[in-house]
Parts: structure tokens; sequence; C-alpha cells
């Protein structure tokens, strides 16, 4: 029997966490703690949030801790860290924790410390992969299972799974899509890792690409980019920040878009070149079109719909939104 831990906090280390509960059920094994980010104040009254992967650990019966900090000049870390010392833990895995596991931590465990990252490692390294592929163009992603080292995403690798990006993917279509693909790979190589008896292979360095964090600024749009590019920020920042841009003074929010190359030589850059059935608008080499759009104060609509009551026509000029 293996003592297991789990650290996660978003609705993307769900799946994982289920997973290692069904299987530590099944084989015998001591899923002891689930770690977590603590809860946090929001909406206008400011109530307290938990973490997704706390409201399944507390379903499911599991001890979850959720400590302030994991440093050891800390009162929460010191603490923390003697928890987790007692618990005698053989295999941690971690998927979306967001914060930064010291390296005292990572050699109490008698296997290994395990990451489950959202890219095909050593691409997009970093707390964004998702975003910064739909933005690069790149026609497929994945999963790794990594050891968790000191240095960011720079781990030896256990195993990865492929997946492709398609023009209709979204950051939340992927964020699903890759939060299940990255559980079923950690089910089919628990037994392996649980034994200690799974391979690692060094990350070429050659390839490794960084993906900062994403800022709220970033859907900001400028039409003086290529088309493929606009279309892509659209999909990248979906479901956040969104892109967003200026019509009539007031900020309007695109979503379901995709492009043409063409030359318009008479229309300017950002100049609403088609309002029906969807919004297009004129980039550097083509034409960026928008499926549905929500307007300043409205719900999200297909283009025909929030056009009834948004005065809007071909020949008007998109700007940069100006907060």
């Amino acid at each position: 029997m293996a003592n297991l831990a789990f650290f996660g906090t978003p609705h993307f280390a769900v799946p994982a966490l289920r997973v290692l509960r069904e299987y530590s059920l099944k084989h015998g094994h001591n899923l002891k703690m689930v770690i977590t980010k603590p809860d946090i104040a929001q909406g206008r009254g400011l109530k307290e949030s938990a973490p997704p992967v706390k409201i399944l650990a507390q379903d499911l019966g599991i001890h979850v801790l959720q400590p302030e900090s994991l440093r050891k000049n800390t009162p929460e870390g010191t603490h923390f860290f003697s928890q987790f010392k007692e618990a005698q833990i053989d295999l941690a895995i971690v998927v979306a924790y967001g914060k930064i596991i010291p390296g005292r931590f990572l050699s109490l465990v008698s296997r290994n410390f395990v990451n489950i990252h959202a890219s095909l490692l050593p691409r997009f390294r970093g707390a964004a992969p998702i975003q910064h592929a739909i933005l690069s163009g790149d026609t497929k992603t994945g999963v790794c299972l990594m050891e968790v080292v000191q240095k960011l995403d720079e781990g030896d690798i256990f195993a990865c799974r492929e997946t492709p990006i398609i023009m209709s993917d979204t950051s939340g279509t992927l964020f699903r899509r890759l939060s299940h693909l990255g559980a079923d790979l950690l089910h089919d190589e628990l037994h392996a890792l649980i034994a200690g008896t799974k391979a690692k292979k060094a990350q070429d360095l050659a390839g490794a690409t960084y993906a900062p964090m994403i800022e709220k600024s970033a859907g900001a749009i400028s039409f003086d980019a290529p088309a493929s590019f606009i279309a892509a920020q659209v999909r990248a920042y979906d479901p956040w920040p969104t892109a967003y841009a200026s019509i009539n003074n007031k900020r309007v929010q695109f979503f379901d878009s995709f492009y043409i190359n063409t030359n318009l030589r008479k229309a300017s850059l950002g100049t609403i070149v088609a309002v029906n059935p969807f919004l297009g608008v004129k980039a550097i080499d083509g034409i960026v079109y928008f499926q549905t759009i929500q307007v300043e104060g409205k719900k999200a609509l297909p283009v025909k719909e929030a056009l009834k009551g948004f005065n809007l026509k071909i020949g008007d000029e998109i700007r940069p939104f100006a907060p």
C-alpha cells in the first residue's frame, strides 16, 4: 500500500483527483491528503468561495489542507511541512496547484512528485500553455507527466499524450479536453509511478519555449495585425479575458472567429466590411469574421441578433478599447 497526496486547485485538476481517488480505492492505496489553495472572497458580497478541488475532496471524504504559504520562514509553511513529513507520502500528484513547491518537500516522498502539465514539453513551459498554443497557431498540443523540480517545468518526462488543435477550439474547449486527457494518462501510468518503475527522459532543451501568465489587457484587439493572429487571439482569450475593442465608444467583446486572406485596398485597417450574417473587419492581410459579439451591458449574441439594438454599418471603424 502506498501513501498518496494530491496538490491542485481549479476545475482543470478535478478529473485527475477523481482518477487518483478511484484508483486508490480499487488498488488499496491511501490518498492521505489533498492540498489546495485557500478559499477566496469573490463577487459583490465578497463571499468566501472554495476551490473546485476542495469541494470535490470534501464530497469524497478526503482530508483537505489549505496552507497560506509553503515557505519555511512562515508559521503556516513550517506547520504544513511537519504535517506532510508525518504523512510519509510515497507519491504526490500535482495539477495546476498554483504555488511553487519548495525543494524541501520534494525530498520527502519515497517515489516522486509528478506534475500533469498541459503542453507537449519542452514547448510552452509556464503558466499559460493552452492559450499560447492557440496564439502560436499550433496544430497539436497535449499533456505530459513531468517530474517536479525546482526549475520551472524543466523536470524529466514520464509520459505524454497528444490531441489536435482544431480551428473551432478555444482555450475553454482545450482546457476541458486536456484536463480529461491528463487524467486518463495518469490512470494509465499510476501503477508504474507508484511502483517506482516508470522510466523517464530528459527534455530537449533546444525546443524549450515559455508561456507567461495572461494579463487582462492582452485581450485588447488591434487590427493592424494579420487576420490569422487576430482570429487566434479571439479563440485563445475565450473565456478569459476575452478579446475586445471599441465600437461607437462602447466596449464590444468578440467570439467565434474565423478569417480569410484577401486584399481590400480601399478599406482601412479596422473598418467593418460586413455585418450580415457575421461581422467582418479589415486586418492587414484579410478579413476577420466574428459570429458572436457582446456589446457592453448586453448578453453575448449572434451578430444578427446583437445588431438589432446596436447601430452598426459597413464603413464604421473598430478602435482599440481605452479603459
